[in-house]
């Protein structure tokens, strides 16, 4: 028996067809991420009869597909043009992307910009297992704690697993350390409050997917392309209760009106900036921090137009 610890690699790629399998992948493609967490999901149906033996038949598997979860820090890569590999996860959430000046923007596109990704993962070492995945598209999650100064962006996905095969060998492949900008020192309001002092900022990103079946994949799959059947981006917004403050939350619900939010940290060539000016809010709850008083708010995108940019500027 021989184990491994688990430190695999991931490698993925955007799909050059829409609804294909990308084929091979390559150490250039190699995903530098946190969570990597690969599931097979398919049914199985037990088959009882009645009969000697208690009459327990062989079980019949129908369609395999998989879920994918992994994550990223938010950040660029530091290099003029390099926005992230985490950009090419929200290509494969719907979004489509735009480049001028260096400044990579994100916003979600429709049908015929959707992108879906192929992804190799590997459970460790030599002669150990890779997990195929293909036609993966992903629902987004991005959390800023403004506690620790840490933002993170996870991607949730579903897709065709295609199979495992072993002997195989962890690609020899090569790491950056980019630096991670702390959110300390971030410009930008809150509902269009710039003196709201928040805590923690959730979006939820609301992609609903569905894998379609198809009987006949050649992989035995019993699965074809993936479609996003669903977006709903929402907010959870928890910060300060404070006298200071403009934006009056309750005013806010019961007046209907809409609200702006924009937040930008770090500095070029590794700045982000997540913007929407169409938000409203839903529900306010109050709380408290270590015994001081908060507002804890739920927001909906209303068309979904958030934007999410990298600059990638060099001075």
């Amino acid at each position: 028996m021989k184990q491994v610890v688990n430190l695999g690699t991931l490698l993925a790629k955007i799909q050059g067809t829409f609804g294909t399998m990308q084929t091979p992948l390559a150490t250039t493609d190699f995903a530098q991420c946190g969570k990597n967490e690969i599931q097979m999901d398919n049914p199985v149906t037990e088959i009882d009869t009645v009969g000697g033996g208690f009459g327990q038949e062989s079980p019949v598997t129908g369609p395999c597909e998989a879920t994918h979860t992994l994550s990223f820090p938010l950040r660029s890569t530091g290099i003029q043009d390099s926005p992230g590999k985490w950009t090419e996860f929200l290509k494969g959430s719907g979004f489509k992307e735009s480049a001028a000046s260096h400044i990579y923007t994100y916003t979600l596109g429709k049908q015929s910009d959707w992108k879906d990704i192929t992804a190799w993962g590997y459970a460790g070492g030599t002669s150990t297992l890779r997990y195929i995945l293909y036609n993966l598209l992903y629902n987004p999650k991005i959390n800023l704690d403004f506690s620790t100064g840490y933002g993170e962006i996870e991607f949730s996905g579903k897709g065709v697993f295609s199979g495992d095969s072993d002997a195989q060998t962890d690609p020899a492949v090569t790491r950056t350390l980019p630096e991670t900008k702390s959110l300390i020192g971030y410009v930008g309001n809150i509902f269009g409050d710039a003196t709201a002092d928040p805590l923690i900022i959730a979006i939820d990103f609301g992609n609903e997917m569905s894998v379609c079946n198809k009987p006949n994949a050649t992989d035995g799959s019993g699965k074809g392309m993936s479609l996003l059947t669903k977006a709903a981006i929402k907010y959870t917004i928890t910060y300060y209760v404070d006298t200071a403050n403009t934006f009056k939350p309750h005013a806010s619900i019961r007046s209907g009106t809409y609200s702006s939010f924009t937040i930008a940290w770090g500095t070029a060539p590794n700045k982000i900036t997540i913007a929407d000016s169409n938000v409203r809010i839903t529900n306010v709850k109050s709380a408290d921090k270590n015994g001081v008083r908060t507002y804890e708010v739920s927001a909906v995108s209303v068309g979904n137009g958030i934007s999410i940019a990298v600059d990638t500027t060099s001075a």
